[in-house]
């Protein structure tokens, strides 16, 4: 029992202190952002405005998306599962997810229409920066993945 506690106690800590880490990363990214786009306090009070209810509609559409993968779980602990359900749950979930990707990309144009011509130029190049590191990561992850199934196929 007390391992059980430590564990969980262990666990709870270190995904708490990876959210804070990530949040304050990301904090400190938008500041830099802010800086090389030379930003007026103007822009910065519009844009953290925009992202304030960005937050917020994604927030709904997070618990959303929650509940309909719930949903999904509980199919499966049916002793019959039905096809037409899971797919329906399935469609369900693949539109919140858009909602969100949706809502994501209006905020960087809504950012993107705040900035004068210069700044739209730095914007963009950040944007293709950000895009190549992440899809950099992207494949690093899937190599990874592939060389572990490949090991796994070995044994």
């Amino acid at each position: 029992m007390l391992k059980k506690s430590l564990l969980i106690t262990l666990v709870l800590t270190l995904v708490f202190s990876s959210t804070s880490f990530s949040q304050k990363e990301q904090r400190e990214r938008r500041g830099r952002d802010a800086q090389q786009l030379n930003l007026t306090p103007d822009q910065e009070k519009q844009i953290e405005s925009k992202r304030i209810e960005l937050k917020e509609r994604l927030i709904d559409l997070k618990a959303q998306l929650e509940k309909k993968e719930l949903e999904r779980n509980k199919l499966f602990l049916n002793e019959n599962i039905s096809r037409t359900e899971l797919i329906n749950l399935a469609k369900e979930i693949s539109e919140i997810r858009n909602e969100i990707e949706i809502e994501r990309v209006n905020h960087s144009i809504d950012v993107y229409e705040l900035l004068d011509p210069n700044q739209k130029v730095m914007w963009k190049d950040m944007q293709i920066k950000r895009d190549r590191f992440k899809d950099g990561m992207k494949r690093k992850v899937i190599g990874r993945m592939d060389c572990d199934r490949h090991k796994r196929m070995k044994n």
